[in-house]
């Protein structure tokens, strides 16, 4: 064996070892991986032939991420909510009921932290009396929230349906069948536009994650790894036929729950929720080639003027509450709003919610 050589099998050796000393103190230390523990035996959710899953009733577990420790609490009704919805529906309360996925389940913030408990809580002390039912299922689409919808109206006979819409909904939303079944759902998903989530995998390697944190903390380079993924297919322009598919699909769905609603004398409300990536690039003033982060609400909005229901759109809230306080309203790597930004979508509901009281809600 030359000295060459030698010299870099030892370098090689070395960096191995450091490597594994690095990972060994990371795990001990700051541990970079997701553990789920059940506090009282139960699962965290329970099947479901037509949604595929619901929430499990009663069930108490604490997930540790990198990014949080947070405990998870569900109500024998099956909802992440401290408060029980008597049925019939006294007629002295104003029940709103929210609709949407791990966002409005609070993802990662404690149950006092989520926005729609602090949307709740605004409207209690400006003397309003409602009763807020917080039906958030952690990776539901908007075809799923409005199945969800039509099993909990006639049960509850809300005043109000408040559904939550996130872009990466798009990305798995089927058209309605005659077959609602979980089945005929994962069949037509095989051709869905993208995989929910596809982007960046974590690493096995703790060091390796808590590396990619701190580069995804700054706002420039997350961008720039945010578009070196297919994610930038939700805001790509011009829009892929596949997209403008799947926006087609999309207003079918919202337009089936506003029929619902109306059916039934209640009234809807779509609140559009934005990604961490559309409130860095509007922050920031980027202008990354061939991106639109503002065309999805764009569509949208437009289609509910026509179709004469209220579409909020949260963006530019929560821009102007990044410009002006510098904090960071979502998790860096896991992408869910944190508390701060729970603060930012739950107060700005509440004020276009009364500003749309006094308008009278249509």
């Amino acid at each position: 064996m030359t000295p060459r050589v030698r010299d870099i099998l030892l370098i090689l050796v070395f960096s191995v070892v450091l490597l594994l000393v690095l990972e060994m103190l990371t795990r001990l230390v700051l541990p970079q991986d997701y553990r789920t523990t059940s506090l009282n035996g139960l699962p965290t959710a329970k099947d479901d032939r037509v949604l595929g899953h619901l929430n499990q009733p009663g069930t108490h577990v604490r997930l540790d991420a990198p990014e949080f420790s947070v405990e998870y609490i569900v109500s024998d009704e099956g909802f992440r909510d401290e408060v029980t919805h008597s049925h019939p529906k006294p007629d002295s309360v104003l029940r709103i009921l929210l609709l949407g996925d791990s966002f409005t389940w609070g993802a990662g913030v404690a149950y006092e932290g989520i926005w729609p408990v602090v949307f709740e809580h605004r409207c209690l002390a400006d003397g309003l009396s409602v009763d807020v039912i917080k039906a958030g299922v952690s990776g539901y689409d908007t075809r799923q929230e409005v199945i969800y919808l039509e099993r909990l109206l006639p049960k509850y006979r809300p005043n109000i349906v408040i559904l939550a819409f996130l872009p990466n909904d798009l990305v798995t939303n089927l058209p309605m069948s005659g077959n609602d079944s979980l089945e005929s759902r994962q069949a037509l998903k095989q051709d869905s536009l993208l995989v929910r989530n596809q982007g960046v995998k974590d690493s096995p390697l703790h060091i390796l994650t808590l590396l990619k944190r701190l580069f995804m903390s700054n706002d420039f380079l997350y961008t720039k790894l945010y578009f070196n993924t297919d994610r930038s297919q939700y805001f790509s322009v011009p829009m892929a036929d596949r997209l403008k598919a799947q926006i087609m699909i999309t207003k079918a769905l919202l337009a089936r729950a506003l029929t619902y609603c109306r059916s039934n004398n209640t009234a809807f409300i779509a609140y559009s929720i934005p990604q961490q990536i559309q409130v860095l690039v509007r922050a920031r003033n980027y202008h990354p080639p061939g991106i639109d982060v503002e065309f999805i609400d764009q569509e949208f909005s437009a289609f509910a003027r026509d179709s004469s229901f209220t579409w909020i759109p949260a963006l530019p809230a929560l821009v102007e509450r990044y410009q002006s306080d510098g904090k960071d309203l979502f998790f860096r790597l896991n992408g869910h709003l944190n508390r701060e930004g729970n603060a930012a979508v739950g107060d700005y509901l509440y004020l276009k919610f009364r500003e749309l009281r006094r308008n009278e809600i249509r």
